[in-house]
């Protein structure tokens, strides 16, 4: 996710004066099949399963994609060159001093 943060933060002053907006979207544990996959693992299982967020519960589809389309609407028309952590709040309680 670093990489990828990294990548539009390089390229935001090239594609803004194109006209195109770059953000980054990091998603946390999300209820996806995926993450069900994993928590059927009998060796991953249980260590998913106790890694819970702060607020106690894993994102949803729609949550992630509620932001997304925020972010390619009119209205965040300013947003640009920036990453979203959208987690439950996973990297504030990991890295509460982060910049």
């Amino acid at each position: 996710k670093n990489a990828v943060t990294v990548a539009v933060r390089r390229r935001a002053a090239e594609w803004g004066a194109a006209g195109v907006r770059l953000n980054a979207v990091a998603p946390g544990s999300v209820e996806t099949p995926l993450l069900r996959a994993g928590l059927d693992d009998p060796r991953y299982g249980e260590a998913i399963r106790n890694f819970t967020s702060p607020v106690g519960r894993n994102g949803r589809p729609e949550e992630i994609a509620d932001l997304i389309a925020y972010l390619l609407s009119p209205r965040a028309g300013f947003i640009h060159g920036a990453q979203f952590v959208i987690d439950g709040g996973t990297d504030a309680q990991a890295r509460p001093e982060a910049v």
